[in-house]
Parts: structure tokens; C-alpha cells; sequence
């Protein structure tokens, strides 16, 4: 499925308990969105490089939007891990960021040359963000050639003692409706905000 990082399949079957409640439902979402299985595309990676994933309870979901559910116009989609102790922050961002930059390079492969992925990895206090932006350059007629933008994904992890909140929005690189970055914040503070209500 092109355009999204959760799709990416672990071989790590997938612990889940009660943690709906820290996920993005349907009900924050615009019409025409479908439920589809979201897989966990760090699994392994997390438990190489801290084995207190191992036992680890995780709940996740997605939601696509678009005609082709193969290759869909907008992705939504979030998760919540849990852990017995503490975790390494540390181990988690390098897992993390090798993860998605194999995913980039693998969908860079899969996508026409024209398509360029600018890509971006920034971290805050309380939450570390991984992005691309698809671009293409346009020209029409003699003017200067126009970076075209297409589509971009950000996903979001925010860091508690115990806990991971992810959240991931994949979707046309627009002005005409909210972008991805605020389409993502405004999602990562209702889990945040279920995460305090615990």
C-alpha cells in the first residue's frame, strides 16, 4: 500500500488489551474513511534495541480514504504500546528513524522518477516526528520551472514513562483543507488528552 508506513508487515504477531481508548476513532474523521487491519512496522525493531518490548501490550487501528484501497488518497492511523518498565527514548527514535528511512528508500523505489521525497526528522520534549513530502517539478509553457507539491505524511510518537502514542495522517499536500501537520496535532492531543484522563 503506497503512502503509508503502517502497512509495512511485522512478523511479530501483534499483543493488544484494552487500549482503544487512547486511539483515534472513526468519529474524528471526515466521511468516506474505512477501517483496514494496520500493522506495526517497528515491532522487531523496538525489541532488538530494548527487550522490555518484548512483553509489551499494543493496540493500533487505520483508517484509508481514497478509490484504490491499495494506493489510498489519505491514511490515517494510530497505536498505543504499553510496557511492563520503562523504556530507552533513545532506542525507540533510532529504531524508529531506521525503520522509516528503509520504508522512504523502498517507496522512493516503487514511485515514478519525477516524484521527488524531501524528508524531515525532528524531535521535542515530549514527542519526536518522522515526514516526507512528495514534490514534482512542473513547467508549463516558458515559465520557471514550479515544485509541484503532492502529498506528505507525518507520524507522531509521544512519550510517556510506560507508554507510546503514535499517530500517523497520510494525505494530498494541500492549502484547500487542514494540513497533515495540523490534521496530526489536533489528533495527537485527544490521545494525549485520554493518556491524563488514565
Amino acid at each position: 500500500m503506497a503512502g503509508l508506513f503502517t502497512a509495512i508487515d511485522s512478523h511479530r504477531p501483534i499483543k493488544s488489551d484494552n487500549l482503544g481508548h487512547l486511539l483515534i476513532g472513526e468519529e474524528h474523521l471526515d466521511d468516506g474513511f474505512t477501517e483496514f487491519d494496520a500493522k506495526s512496522p517497528i515491532s522487531d525493531r523496538l525489541i532488538e534495541e530494548d527487550s522490555k518490548f518484548e512483553a509489551a501490550i499494543v493496540d493500533q487501528n487505520g483508517y484509508v480514504k481514497g478509490e484504490d484501497p491499495e494506493n489510498p488518497q489519505e491514511v490515517v492511523s494510530s497505536a498505543a504500546v504499553r510496557t511492563p518498565e520503562p523504556y530507552n527514548r533513545d532506542a525507540v527514535v533510532d529504531a524508529t528513524t531506521e525503520v522509516y528511512d528503509k520504508f522512504i528508500r523502498q517507496y522512493e523505489q516503487e514511485t515514478p522518477t519525477e516524484i521527488e521525497f524531501d524528508q524531515d526528522h525532528t524531535s521535542h520534549e515530549e514527542h519526536t516526528d518522522w515526514s516526507y513530502r512528495m514534490t514534482r517539478t512542473v513547467q508549463i509553457g516558458d515559465q520557471r520551472p514550479l515544485d509541484q507539491n503532492l502529498f506528505k505524511e507525518r507520524f507522531r510518537i509521544q512519550f510517556f514513562e510506560q507508554t507510546l502514542l503514535m499517530t500517523l495522517v497520510f494525505g494530498p499536500d494541500s492549502i484547500t483543507k487542514p494540513s497533515v501537520d495540523e490534521v496530526v496535532d489536533e489528533l495527537a492531543a485527544f490521545q494525549h488528552e485520554q493518556y491524563l484522563k488514565e
